[in-house]
């Protein structure tokens, strides 16, 4: 059974860093999430799409999609996909 005075006394051996008293760490942390949500910022404005309010079919062509070539049907003819 646990007595009142041992958690004082295990306190020494608890490195600073997990008994609260450094906040070092934390603050590393919270500087590098906030760099890699800056960094992904940037990067969507350098190479972003305009896709709000529009399809995912609109935005881009589905994986799913099959070519005119796999397909066999020759798109000079207006072939329909289905």
């Amino acid at each position: 059974m646990m007595t009142v005075s041992e958690p004082v006394a295990l306190r020494s051996t608890i490195p600073a860093r997990l008994d609260g008293t450094s906040r070092t760490g934390m603050v590393w942390g919270y500087v590098i999430g906030g760099l890699i949500i800056v960094t992904g910022g940037v990067v969507e404005l350098l190479i972003g799409i305009k896709a709000e309010g529009q399809s995912l079919e609109t935005v881009t062509k589905p994986l799913t999609a099959v070519s005119d070539e796999e397909s066999g049907q020759d798109p000079a003819l207006g072939g329909s996909h289905g």
